[in-house]
């Protein structure tokens, strides 16, 4: 439907909705998914889930507490793409450009979380604060009198 990942919730009223005898349109309906997702659940071809671990070894231990975290401390607006060139004119050939943007992250978090003495923001968290939250609107009668019977 929206290409949005199926998360579990969405599995389970499914799967009850069909146990309770509602058609595939039906179940996938009320649970928020598209028909053909409901047909993949039924034939067991449950979505993966999300992967949390890291997939390579971080290319930057070796350097990042003796070399770069120094520097950061001292000048904490030094740009990411500066630091790096640095790293790679004093270890040629160790840190090629495709490492350059996993570098970028790695000073972004922390520039935002540790240089200022703050715990590192879990994913989703702004820092800013929430739009107020509004209920359903309500009936204006303000301008009664003005219609007429």
């Amino acid at each position: 439907m929206s290409g949005r990942p199926i998360n579990q919730v969405q599995i389970k009223v499914y799967k009850e909705a069909r146990k309770a005898g509602r058609t595939q349109k039906t179940a996938a309906a009320m649970a928020g998914i598209s028909e053909r997702s409901g047909r993949r659940i039924e034939r067991g071809e449950l979505p993966r889930p999300r992967r949390y671990w890291r997939t390579h070894p971080d290319a930057f231990t070796d350097v990042w507490a003796g070399e770069i975290e120094p520097l950061l401390e001292r000048d904490s607006t030094l740009k990411a793409t500066v630091l790096f060139r640095m790293l790679q004119r004093r270890y040629p050939g160790r840190y090629p450009d495709s490492k350059l943007r996993t570098f970028q992250r790695r000073v972004k978090a922390w520039k935002s979380g540790r240089a200022a003495g703050r715990p590192e923001r879990r994913r989703g968290e702004t820092g800013r604060p929430r739009p107020p939250r509004t209920g359903p609107v309500k009936e204006d009668r303000t301008c009664d009198a003005d219609r007429s019977p």
